[in-house]
């Protein structure tokens, strides 16, 4: 797999602010070429001046190395983001304090669960 993507569900500025950790995933991971992460949260700060994704500096070891990593912020709930032409389909979700014991989640809308094909 040359390519991580990452989705981190109930985001907040907390985790917006631990951006420099994921190129320690790719130091890690050196046959990883690029991580990309949709960070997605009610409680994330409003995007300032775009929607796209944006490509964040690398240091001077991964530069050389062609690698990249990448994120976008959809402020929001991730029923609406995965309705959207910037969702695609994640390597791994990340569920973070979505506030929902086992018990209420199963007695939600039984549409609740996410299908990718």
């Amino acid at each position: 797999m040359a390519t991580l993507n990452l989705h981190f569900i109930g985001a907040s500025s907390m985790e917006h602010d631990a951006l420099m950790l994921l190129e320690d995933v790719q130091h890690l991971l050196p046959g990883m070429r690029s991580v990309d992460c949709s960070f997605i949260g009610l409680e994330l700060p409003k995007p300032i001046g775009t929607n796209e994704r944006l490509l964040l500096d690398c240091c001077e070891g991964c530069t050389t190395a062609a690698r990249s990593r990448s994120v976008e912020m959809f402020k929001g709930a991730y029923y609406y983001f995965i309705k959207t032409d910037r969702n695609t389909k994640p390597d791994l979700a990340v569920a973070l304090q979505t506030g929902h014991a086992e018990e209420v989640w199963k007695n939600l809308d039984p549409n609740n669960q996410i299908s990718y094909e």
